[in-house]
Parts: structure tokens; sequence; C-alpha cells
């Protein structure tokens, strides 16, 4: 029965530090790990304004969705309108979790990605296919904000070859669930749990021989305390 209460009083306490690791969110977790979330969670509305800074009066703006399915690698679908209807697909990659782990607080984010895209000029019935290279700086505002400054180089094929740089600002909504969940290490959680399931121990080991050290002293305050009976009883009387 003592067992059984011991090992009860163990899974309680390992439960209760458990409790309190989650409330508190120091679990250690993986730094680069994060769990898979549904389908519909991690995208993103993009609204930018800017334009193609080789030619004088080519201002205009961009609208964009997109998905992260990893905290590293996401898609991206964006239309242009300036002097150009331009419909492209990039695949981006966040060089600063890929580095440097998963942060949600992080405030500025490294982005760069490349793609393809569609190409109309409004002023003639032209249609080119091209390629991007760019640079996405995200600057987070808060949970669902972020501020974006994004600089891309495009090639487009015409009678020759058509050269775009474009510079860009604006923001990006993140839609539902923008962030991932963590993954925890469990080398490190189990050796936090047997620390703690040692330092238990310890305490109960402690406690037992305090309780051996009091019954010690009880029984020898009994045995004092006790009236001797011997030559007290007398013959009885006939």
């Amino acid at each position: 029965m003592k067992k059984l209460l011991i090992s009860l009083l163990l899974v309680f306490s390992v439960m209760t530090v458990v409790a309190q690791e989650d409330a508190q969110g120091a679990s250690p977790v993986e730094r680069h790990s994060v769990s898979t979330n549904p389908f519909f969670s991690n995208w993103f509305l993009q609204a930018n304004f800017g334009g193609n800074v080789n030619y004088d009066n080519n201002l205009g703006f961009s609208v964009a969705i997109g998905k992260w399915f990893t905290p590293g690698i996401g898609l991206r679908t964006k239309y242009s309108i300036s002097r150009y209807n331009i419909l492209s697909e990039h695949v981006l990659f966040n060089l600063s979790n890929m580095f440097y782990g998963y942060n949600d607080r992080r405030v500025w984010s490294l982005i760069p990605y490349v793609g393809a895209g569609w190409r109309k000029l409004k002023a003639e019935d032209h249609h080119a296919f091209g390629y991007t290279l760019g640079l996405w700086n995200r600057f987070r505002v808060s949970r669902k904000i972020a501020l974006n400054v994004d600089v891309s180089y495009g090639v487009f094929q015409r009678t020759s070859k058509d050269r775009m740089l474009n510079m860009e600002v604006g923001l990006t909504y993140s839609i539902g669930s923008g962030t991932w969940g963590r993954t925890p290490n469990l080398d490190a959680v189990h050796a936090l749990y047997e620390s703690e399931i040692d330092a238990l121990n310890a305490q109960l080991q402690d406690a037992y021989s305090e309780n051996d050290e009091l019954r010690r002293e009880l029984e020898q305050r009994s045995s004092s305390s006790s009236p001797s009976t011997s030559g007290d009883m007398s013959s009885p009387v006939e």
C-alpha cells in the first residue's frame, strides 16, 4: 500500500510539472521543427504600391494571395497593374526561419523568391512570358499585420529581352491562424522529468528518514515514561 501511494505521488507530481510547463510556455521545444497546420491555415493577403523604376510614370499597385506550407516555404500569386498587367506565381523562402528557427515575434524577416509570370502591355496587344527574382522584406507590426518592402527583377521576352526592376511598399494581412505550433524536444523534456523525479525521490527519502527518527524518539519516550511493575505485587490475603 505504501509503495502504491508513493507511485501515485510521483505520477501526480510529474503531471503537475507538465501542466505548469505548458501553462508557462516554458517547455523545451525544437528550434527548427513545428507542428503541421491544416490546409486553410497560414494564408495571407497583400496590397502594395510602387512600380518599375526603369521607366517614368510607371507607378501602379499590386494585390496578392499566398500560403505558407512551412515556416520556411510558401507560394504567392500576384497581380500587378501599371503600364503592364502582370500575373505571376512565386515560390517564397523565409531565410530567417530557415537559418535562425521559427519565431512568430521576429520583427524583420528576409524572404527571397523566384517565379514566372505573364505580362500584357496595355498600349499594345502584346503578351510576353518572363521570369522574376525578388526579395521581400517583411516587418512585423502586429500578429496580423506586416509591412512590406519588395524589390524584384524580371526578364520578359519580346523581340528582344525586356528587363524590369520593380520596387513596392505595402501591407500583408494574415488570414486565420498565421502561427505554427512548437514541437517539443523529447530528449530535453525527458531529461527535465527525470530530474524532477530524482528530486522527488530525494525529498521522499528525507521524509522517510525524518519519520524513522521521530518514531525512534517516540519509542524511547514511551519506554522511559512507563512505570516499573517489579516488587509492586503483594501476595493475596488468605
